[in-house]
């Protein structure tokens, strides 16, 4: 990991068997938030079925009992088997599922080594609480105003209000929001979709996974795709922390049902959109490329229509 990430080869992405696919998750977590600091970074790319293999990743592939995990592509299924001929390339095999714990172990391992080689803290995670500071300080100032501090967008698709980052800004010039994906360079760049929607109702999940497989086949570029709020505490490190390739959109969107939260004067909602709004901001103010998109309503038809123009322009 170490060696392929100091040769440029940063994207590490890991193809896993069915039965392990949840296991990605975990690894995901683990590699970004301890590696992706000071500057630095390995970006564990998991849950994606590229078209192509970019000259920027190193492959993981992991056997179970044997038998090589199966890919489904445009192209159709295959077993993983070319994994042998590519240069930054390992092959692991796990015996059965209950060796799962050797596979914690042995990625604990490897990571904290892999921190060493890199000559960063693999056990610390200063932009997680960074982040959580700055949510309590916007909290502060929604209970004094009665509002979040939200920033005039640099562009609208009907329904859906477009803000930047200062750095996309710059990057696209004269070009407005609607070009952000734009920005994207195959065998540099990462894409991160950071999604603040219900993750258990099945349209919004397929709608997602269906947009960062657009925008992996249409940029070349690795992707990755999280929930939020719960990315902040795994690679939500590496998106501020490490090296500046990353490409983010955040989608948020108005709640139509909302809960109060105890002994509290702000709602669920509330609290959501204030770690959305965070951060945005902080990834600015560390110089990314961002797009944030915010949504009228819930809605996945919506969120398609949305992402249908942003790919098409």
């Amino acid at each position: 990991m170490a060696a392929a990430a100091e040769a440029g080869r940063d994207k590490l992405t890991l193809f896993l068997p069915k039965p392990l696919a949840s296991f990605g998750l975990w690894v995901e977590q683990l590699v970004a938030e301890s590696t992706g600091k000071e500057g630095k970074g390995i970006v564990p790319i998991t849950g994606e079925m590229p078209e192509a293999i970019t000259s920027d990743r190193a492959i993981v592939s992991v056997s179970l009992g044997g038998e090589p995990p199966e890919l489904t592509t445009e192209g159709g299924s295959f077993r993983l088997d070319f994994v042998h001929d590519f240069r930054t390339s390992l092959e692991l095999d796990v015996p059965s599922a209950t060796h799962i714990g050797a596979e914690f172990f042995r990625w604990e391992m490897a990571t904290a080594t892999a921190g060493l080689l890199l000559g960063i803290n693999p056990f610390d995670e200063p932009n997680v609480k960074q982040a959580k500071d700055a949510t309590h300080t916007l909290l502060e100032e929604y209970k004094s105003s009665g509002r979040l501090p939200v920033r005039e967008p640099d562009g609208e698709i009907k329904d859906a209000r477009l803000t930047l980052s200062t750095a996309a800004e710059e990057a696209l010039a004269e070009d407005g929001a609607e070009h952000f994906l734009q920005l994207l360079t195959s065998g540099e760049d990462y894409f991160g979709l950071l999604a603040y929607l219900p993750p258990d109702r099945e349209p919004f999940d397929s709608a997602l996974r269906g947009i960062r497989a657009a925008v992996g086949k249409a940029s070349g570029c690795p992707t990755m795709f999280g929930y939020g709020p719960r990315y902040l505490h795994s690679t939500g490190q590496l998106h501020k922390g490490g090296a500046n390739n990353g490409v983010f959109v955040i989608v948020t969107a108005a709640a139509q049902e909302d809960l109060p939260i105890p002994e509290e004067s702000f709602s669920f909602g509330v609290l959501e959109m204030a770690q959305a709004l965070v951060d945005f901001e902080s990834i600015d103010r560390t110089g990314r490329r961002a797009l944030h998109v915010h949504l009228a309503r819930r809605d996945v038809d919506l969120l398609t229509r949305v992402f249908e123009r942003l790919l098409k322009t």
